[in-house]
């Protein structure tokens, strides 16, 4: 009886940690918890509401993807940009994200304070350029946030890899898109993390400013060839790989500042 008690008293802890830890950590980064742990029934017969009073999302329907962005708009939201697992949202002065955790079928509504900034950005930006075009000429404006140093858990700067938080790279691969037959990535490549094709363009700024630019994951029966730093996905999140040319070319990866913000926040692994 006593084995059974303690088990139970343990699954409890557990279950405790998962709910109460993505609380913690987001109260880290410095954002205002406005309501936390809203119970969602994941069905077709769920709806969602708004309490205006406290800003606070109280319950949402849920289809086959999340609607979120169309529903907010709907009721009076602007939709600003999705920031790693969440999606942000303005009002009357009024900032929120808001997030689902993947281990419970609730969301968490964030407000962002002002002071908040994001010093390293992941950006993607769609191809729909004639030609190529450079770093400076791309409009960073214009770019979708795809993440944050807030959703990385480390970086390997001797292969530009980067891994992501537990909760972020387990929601990239709830949420990803099938691009791929028998193992081979097909012909318009890309990231199925981002849902993005090979000729797209990735952004990375730093402090605000973009220092570089890529393409996506090349499809091995694609014929296109860019010679550019690439994002390629991987088990734990992604890898910026330099393509080599008969050129001699400056690695962009190798930028001292970014390493040295890298360093300064805990990620250089």
């Amino acid at each position: 009886m006593r084995k059974i008690i303690v088990i139970l008293l343990l699954i409890a802890i557990g279950l405790g940690v998962i709910y109460v830890w993505p609380i913690l950590d987001r109260e880290d980064m410095g954002l205002v918890l406005l309501k936390g742990i809203v119970s969602i029934p994941f069905n077709s017969t769920s709806y969602a509401e708004l309490d205006d009073e406290s800003h606070s999302l109280v319950s949402f329907k849920y289809k086959n993807e999340l609607p979120l962005v169309e529903y907010m708009r709907d009721i009076g939201w602007k939709y600003r940009e999705r920031l790693g697992s969440g999606y942000v949202f303005s009002r009357a002065g009024i900032d929120v994200i808001v997030e689902t955790n993947l281990y419970g079928n609730w969301f968490i509504v964030w407000e962002l304070p002002e002071e908040t900034n994001f010093e390293l950005g992941f950006y993607f930006l769609k191809n729909e350029f004639v030609e190529e075009l450079s770093t400076n000429d791309l409009d960073l404006s214009e770019a979708t946030l795809m993440f944050s140093e807030k959703d990385i858990e480390s970086y390997r700067w001797d292969s530009h890899e980067i891994v992501f938080k537990p909760n972020f790279i387990t929601y990239l691969k709830d949420m990803k898109t099938d691009k791929r037959e028998d193992g081979i990535l097909k012909l318009s490549g890309g990231s199925e993390y981002f849902n993005t094709d090979q000729k797209d363009y990735f952004i990375v700024s730093l402090h605000g400013n973009a220092i570089y630019s890529g393409h996506f994951e090349q499809s091995p029966i694609s014929s296109m060839y860019q010679p550019s730093i690439k994002m390629l996905d991987t088990e734990s999140g992604i890898r910026l790989e330099a393509v080599e040319t008969e050129y001699e070319i400056v690695d962009k990866r190798e930028n001292e500042t970014l390493y040295e913000l890298l360093k300064e926040l805990g990620l250089i692994e």
